[in-house]
Parts: C-alpha cells; structure tokens; sequence
C-alpha cells in the first residue's frame, strides 16, 4: 500500500494497524475512506482523543457525516472516518492544550 501523500510506501504503525484491523473485525460497516486529505475535514472540527473502546488512544476530527458523529483520522496517508463514536469517550486535545499552556503561563509568572 502507497501512502498517498509521499508516493512511497506506507509506514503504519503497529498500534494504529491493529485497532483498525480490530474495528474491521467487529464492525466493518462504521468504517469509511475518504477521498479528500485530512486537512480538508480538520478545518473548524475539534481535534480529539478517543479513551474508551476498541479504539482508545486514537486520534482525530470529530465531523458528523450524514446524521453520524464520526472519527476522522489518518492511517498509512489513506483518510478514514469511523462512524458511531456517539457512544465512546473522548477528550478535546485543543482545549486539553489550552489548559496546560495557561497553567504554564500562570507558573511562570509566579
């Protein structure tokens, strides 16, 4: 498999392939490829983290797709939305980096 963005062929890693071949496994159907780069969908979509389920640690844009809330990350430079995280626990990276940058402010005023 080549990774669209380079050319060459694609480096994934081995977390990231064993969740997507879990979440193939289990529920093929919420599983999408995209056609447009992950730039496209991230503008104006929160960046977050899942951290419960079959797909605990993975990251990306939360974009709702024709009535779906879905995941929308990258593996192996190929795009992919995973439909159905209504149900899963996330965190909001922004807002997560938000915090830590003014709590670095506030200790470095003091």
């Amino acid at each position: 498999m080549k990774d669209r963005s380079t050319g060459l062929p694609a480096v994934i890693r081995d977390k990231s392939m064993q969740t997507f071949i879990r979440m193939s496994r289990v529920s093929p159907y919420r599983i999408r490829f995209m056609q447009h780069p992950i730039d496209y969908y991230s503008t104006g979509h929160p960046l977050v983290k899942i951290t419960s389920g079959i797909l605990d640690g993975v990251e990306g844009y939360q974009i709702r797709i024709s009535r779906d809330k879905c995941l929308v990350t990258t593996i192996g430079g190929l795009t992919i939305a995973i439909g159905g995280i209504s149900k899963e626990n996330f965190e909001n990276i922004d807002e997560y980096s938000d915090i830590i940058r003014s709590l670095d402010s506030i200790k470095e005023e003091s």
